[in-house]
């Protein structure tokens, strides 16, 4: 298990709180709490109280108050890392996967990807098989890219159409300079021709990146892989052997590919079966390595890997009663957030849906049965300091991640912001930007 760093998340706190935003002028202040000890979650509560004394030294307000914060560790959560190919559903998060060599934290998700050369050799040199470039090109994704931005929070079946009606408009903006007679009209033209040509070029990037990443998802493993998520998700087999992980596993596929499907059939039985949860140990020993045991148990430990325990199955509850499972999705113009994983609901945003209308005592009885306790604190402002809220201004929620957020609970956070009748709007702070692998190969031992 890993050593919780209390110094940093003070550190962490304070920086958040302290210069760059006004949260001490709050109107209400909510703790909510979904964790794996309680221990994490009563350190930050200390925090948040010693941090609201400084309200009485407050003078001016200047910036949005929260209104709410919502503390969730990621114990709350695992689905999103354990869905392998769910994460190429979504276009940052297919990046991300197969691309990502960097992340800086807090920094809009800034970050570089190396990417083949040769897909983004020139026709010519292409063409004539010489002078193909050999170095890996390396690009920076973040929000200042206008296309990137537009793109990075799409269902990655509806990127296609976005970047041919990019490319048609691009085209038409460079047909232009035909209608361009006089000596103002050039002189306008030419004023946009170094946006238009950036343009052009992130529309070139993102198109071979959108080229690789349909390499994988149109093969026929990655198709079985989605379909095996499916059936796990939906509650189907899971309680034996699966024979595509099997044939993972015969063939010798990745360590960290296997260990995800196995680790998602337990979290969806609530445990596997004592002969089958032995029947993978022993397939993954004699396969990778006796070496591995140790990230065996480390799974073991963290609630990933693990035996039932006689108890009743609480996933089919949890799925019905939060709608973590939508049949029928619209990827091209989604209306909910299960829209990131075509057809799954992140557990965690689907918890901060809920707290935000109509509230968890309508789920009192789902969240006993999740991962550690919850608890609701509230922190009322001196009454010189309250400030009623403006008609149409919406209420500013920040949410902590403990353990690491996705790509795709950020973009499904994003969509409840940006949704009409919200009311919210959504703060993310968190430890670390992490996906299923990054995930996996931090609880596996490397003795050699």
């Amino acid at each position: 298990s890993k050593v919780f760093n209390v110094k940093a998340v003070k550190s962490l706190i304070f920086k958040l709180f302290v210069p760059n935003f006004g949260f001490f002028f709050l109107a209400v202040l909510s703790l909510f709490c979904i964790c794996l000890h309680y221990f994490f979650s009563y350190t930050i509560f200390l925090l948040l109280h010693s941090l609201m004394s400084l309200i009485h030294t407050a003078k001016l307000l200047r910036v949005k108050p929260v209104y709410v914060l919502r503390q969730l560790i990621r114990a709350c959560g695992v689905f999103p890392e354990m869905a392998t190919n769910r994460y190429f559903r979504l276009y940052s998060g297919s990046v991300e996967s197969q691309f990502f060599i960097g992340l800086v934290p807090f920094r809009c998700c800034s970050g570089y990807v190396k990417l083949p050369p040769e897909k983004f050799a020139p026709k010519k040199q292409g063409d004539g098989g010489k002078d193909l470039p050999t170095e890996a090109k390396k690009l920076q994704l973040n929000s200042a890219e206008e296309l990137y931005a537009e793109i990075r929070d799409k269902n990655f079946n509806a990127v296609g159409s976005v970047l041919s009606k990019k490319a048609k408009v691009i085209s038409a903006a460079f047909e232009e300079r035909h209608n361009a007679k006089t000596v103002g009209e050039i002189k306008q033209f030419v004023s946009q021709l170094p946006h238009m040509q950036a343009a052009r070029g992130s529309l070139a990037n993102h198109t071979s990146i959108a080229e690789l990443i349909k390499d994988v998802t149109t093969s026929e493993d990655f198709f079985d892989k989605l379909t095996v998520e499916q059936e796990f998700m939906s509650g189907i087999d899971t309680d034996k052997v699966n024979s595509y992980i099997e044939d993972c596993i015969a063939q010798k596929h990745p360590l960290i590919k296997v260990l995800r499907l196995v680790c998602l059939q337990s979290v969806c039985n609530s445990g596997l079966k004592q002969k089958v949860l032995d029947y993978y140990k022993r397939e993954i020993l004699q396969t990778y390595g006796y070496e591995h045991i140790l990230t065996l148990h480390n799974l073991e430990k963290a609630g990933l890997l693990k035996p039932q325990t006689g108890g009743r199955n609480n996933y089919p509850t949890i799925r019905k009663t939060l709608r973590l499972w939508m049949d029928d999705v619209n990827e091209q113009n989604p209306t909910d957030i299960s829209y990131v994983y075509s057809g799954y609901a992140p557990l965690s945003v689907r918890l901060a849906q809920l707290l935000s209308r109509p509230g968890w005592r309508s789920i009192e009885e789902v969240l006993r049965i999740l991962p550690g306790p919850h608890f609701e604190e509230r922190q009322p402002l001196p009454t010189g300091l309250q400030k009623k809220r403006q008609p149409g201004e919406n209420r500013v929620t920040l949410i902590f991640f403990l353990g690491g957020v996705t790509f795709a609970e950020i973009a499904a956070l994003r969509f409840l912001s940006q949704l009409e009748d919200g009311g919210t709007e959504y703060v993310i702070a968190t430890t670390k930007l992490i996906n299923g692998a990054s995930w996996i190969e931090s609880l596996m031992e490397k003795p050699f």
